[in-house]
């Protein structure tokens, strides 16, 4: 087991200049061998963007971006894709970017980037295993802003429909952070807080679990240098820990998860000689803030749309990855099984 690289200065200028890599080993244990096509109603889902989660009683949430508009779609269970259209107001949501879902404490949470940069959120109704409707989308406040074609990073915390924000900024590579008690009547939004020495030109990703015995917070991203980093932080504190480098450069968005067992998965598209490899690579995160020491190759490629590494989703320990294809198809596979 590797500690982390701290990084430094120096530590940043070694790892660029000699193009420090960890050699990748094929297969996370448990990874599946093979691609599932991802169904709604038994056709195969297109779409640029997805996110999908489930409730304790085991109930899928898929959201995703249209492939041939901006509207957003959802499934439940697999069953019949429906576009957001409010039931209060008619208004449909539209997206440049991928939609995010949350399962909370008050029941189902939708996130998206409009087509304004503004963040927005709102929630569905479930029941007996099927979605019978949308609430409204509400802006969040606080000039909450991102570019357009960026997604928020969301994760879910505990207390009603509280959530941690992260965003890109829409005028500069700065990362920003905001706290969201949903847990109180009224609501209480945070103001955005710049996060230190976090700057990319992609969205960041987050994780959480409060199953890990410090309620840890994991921020993602890909560095302007194109180094991956990860920052954490404990929940209920303010301040980041130490940001560190993997072995690996890439210029996208990871994606990154945590199970409620102390283990968790990152998965980036390595970026080599200028470039985006087809190949995802995954690594193992713990919840003591180590990990695995080594990047391992997806066991079967699969080629992305846009170069993107796919969205992971956990549940019972066992980790998914759900990846878009070159034809905007979606497919998906378990990555990682981290129950034993």
């Amino acid at each position: 087991m590797k500690r982390w690289l701290r990084i430094t200065a120096f530590a940043v200028a070694l790892a660029i200049g000699v193009g420090i890599a960890s050699p990748a080993y094929a297969g996370q244990p448990g990874e599946s061998n093979y691609w599932s096509p991802e169904v709604s109603n038994g056709q195969n889902v297109q779409g640029r963007g997805e996110d999908e989660a489930r409730a304790p009683n085991g109930d899928l949430v898929e959201v995703w971006r249209g492939w041939t508009n901006d509207e957003i779609y959802l499934s439940v269970n697999n069953g019949p894709a429906r576009r957001w259209q409010s039931t209060l107001s008619g208004n449909v949501a539209r997206t440049y970017a991928r939609p995010r879902v949350v399962w909370t404490d008050a029941g189902w949470r939708i996130w998206h980037t409009g087509v304004d940069g503004h963040i927005y959120y709102g929630g569905i109704s479930v029941s007996g295993g099927q979605l019978v409707g949308f609430g409204e989308f509400w802006q969040v406040p606080n000039n909450a802003v991102t570019r357009p074609d960026q997604p928020p990073a969301v994760v879910a915390l505990p207390g009603g429909e509280s959530a941690y924000l992260a965003w890109v900024g829409s005028n500069s590579n700065q990362i920003y952070g905001l706290y969201y008690n949903g847990g109180v009547s009224p609501t209480v939004w945070g103001q955005p807080v710049a996060i230190p020495h976090a700057t990319s030109a992609t969205a960041p990703n987050l994780a959480f679990n409060r199953n890990w015995g410090t309620d840890q917070l994991g921020l993602t991203w890909a560095g302007e240098d194109h180094g991956v980093y990860l920052a954490w932080q404990t929940y209920g504190t303010s301040s980041w820990s130490t940001f560190h480098l993997y072995g690996r450069s890439t210029n996208v968005t990871p994606s990154i998860v945590f199970t409620d067992n102390g283990t968790g998965q990152l998965a980036i598209i390595p970026y080599v000689n200028g470039s985006s490899s087809g190949a995802t690579e995954y690594t193992t995160l713990r919840s003591d803030r180590t990990w695995g020491g080594q990047w391992t190759t997806e066991s079967q490629q699969l080629a992305t749309w846009n170069h993107l590494p796919p969205t992971l989703a956990t549940y019972n320990n066992v980790v998914y990855s759900i990846a878009i294809a070159l034809n905007g198809y979606m497919y998906w596979k378990a990555s990682g099984d981290y129950s034993k």
